[in-house]
């Protein structure tokens, strides 16, 4: 089994979270607590990002995030799509800001599976954070009009399913073709910047659709009801959600941690 970081830099280039270096240390201890599960752990990216994570120590980098271009930058799980891609099903994509603690998730990702997920976000979240945005698009397309009324958070993605995995790829490239060709679109996100992003609809809402209307079988780290905390614990799980890795304390405890354990 592998382990996939991805990287594509124009995002951060471009200043687009008011990053500098701090992912950097995350990316580094994501890897050392995702290589102690005895996996191979591969980094995508492209020549920018080689340059800032060549030394971590990846068993294998692949450049395969060239081809994306500038006006991709906001579409940042381009990457995350190619990498699954070209490593195949029974690879499992990690952002950069998880950390597998325990080898007791390796039962879990050894299960079946037609797809892999963190979990189902919170309601509060998708009423505030997608509900505009969903009913934006189905105002001018019908390709995501569905009952469902939650999104997944894919913090850890992966697919066992080859047709889940096929249309979920031509599913986001379409939604990302119509994202950057409405004007109506365009116009919302020009205005409203700051407080949504698109790729929550097109990464973590159309999954949901498709797995639904597909009928296949969602697996998830935490499960609905389930206390957080202990099933975090259970499985030695931590994402790292929000601002608050990138504060000053955060990094310190990340420093500590690579530390303790390289």
């Amino acid at each position: 089994m592998i382990i996939i970081h991805s990287l594509y830099s124009l995002p951060l280039l471009n200043n687009r979270w008011g990053l500098q270096n701090q992912f950097e240390k995350s990316y580094y201890l994501s890897f050392l607590y995702a290589k102690r599960l005895g996996y191979e752990v591969v980094l995508h990216t492209d020549n920018a990002g080689y340059e800032l994570l060549k030394n971590i120590g990846y068993d294998r980098i692949e450049l395969s995030l060239n081809d994306l271009k500038p006006e991709d930058s906001t579409y940042w799980s381009l990457g995350k799509i190619r990498a699954l891609e070209l490593e195949g099903l029974h690879s499992i994509h990690i952002d950069g800001d998880v950390f597998l603690k325990s080898n007791t998730i390796k039962s879990l990702f050894e299960s079946d599976y037609d797809v892999l997920t963190q979990m189902i976000e919170a309601q509060n979240a998708f009423t505030n954070d997608y509900v505009p945005q969903v009913d934006l698009l189905g105002s001018v397309s019908n390709v995501l009009v569905s009952d469902i009324r939650h999104s997944y958070n894919c913090g850890v993605l992966a697919f066992k399913d080859t047709q889940l995995f096929i249309e979920y790829a031509n599913l986001f490239r379409e939604l990302v073709s119509i994202y950057k060709n409405n004007p109506k679109i365009n116009d919302f996100y020009k205005n409203e910047f700051r407080y949504y992003e698109k790729m929550l609809v097109i990464e973590q809402y159309s999954l949901p659709v498709l797995t639904n209307k597909l009928k296949k079988e969602p697996k998830f780290i935490i499960n609905e009801n389930e206390d957080l905390v202990e099933a975090c614990d259970h499985y030695g799980f931590v994402h790292a959600l929000g601002s608050s890795k990138y504060t000053d304390s955060f990094q310190a405890l990340v420093k500590q941690r690579i530390k303790e354990i390289k």
